[in-house]
């Protein structure tokens, strides 16, 4: 599914990319590290430890689901190997599903205002253990939110 130009657009007008830059800086790529074994059942008892209603999908993978978001927005969150986060998010803009990740999105707004690309091009949050994971994925929650706030409709006023 191709997203909107206009909410590349909003999205580039925005502070979320720069929010999310600074989440992948404050996690970064960390190879020397080890980490802790991200197991499902650690991931989910944390998460509700906190009160952070997180589910896992069915399927092979590491892919959970925020269920506290409103209807009309979702976010998925896919632990990789090495712990990086990879996002896959729908929001609506003009009344029509926008569908992506966070890397993609703000890659895309950066091209879309003639900045290069970040580098690497597209950042990620990377976790070494389940004390790491749930405050990204609240922040996460929270710039899922921000998006899902732009209706693109014109203002009444």
């Amino acid at each position: 599914m191709a997203v909107d130009p206009e909410f590349i657009a909003a999205v580039a007008s925005s502070n979320v990319c720069a929010l999310y830059y600074a989440l992948c800086d404050e996690y970064p790529l960390r190879l020397r590290i080890p980490r802790t074994t991200l197991a499902k059942t650690a991931v989910l008892e944390a998460a509700a430890a906190r009160e952070l209603p997180l589910e896992k999908l069915r399927g092979p993978g590491a892919v959970y689901r925020l269920s506290s978001l409103p209807e009309n927005l979702s976010l998925n969150v896919i632990i990789q190997g090495g712990g990086s986060l990879e996002t896959d998010f729908t929001v609506h803009y003009r009344d029509r599903p926008q569908r992506d990740g966070f890397a993609q999105l703000c890659y895309s707004a950066r091209i879309f205002t003639g900045q290069p690309p970040c580098q690497p091009p597209y950042p990620r949050p990377t976790c070494l253990s389940v004390d790491e994971i749930l405050p990204v994925i609240k922040r996460l929650d929270e710039l899922t939110r921000i998006l899902g706030s732009f209706s693109g409709r014109p203002s009444t006023c």
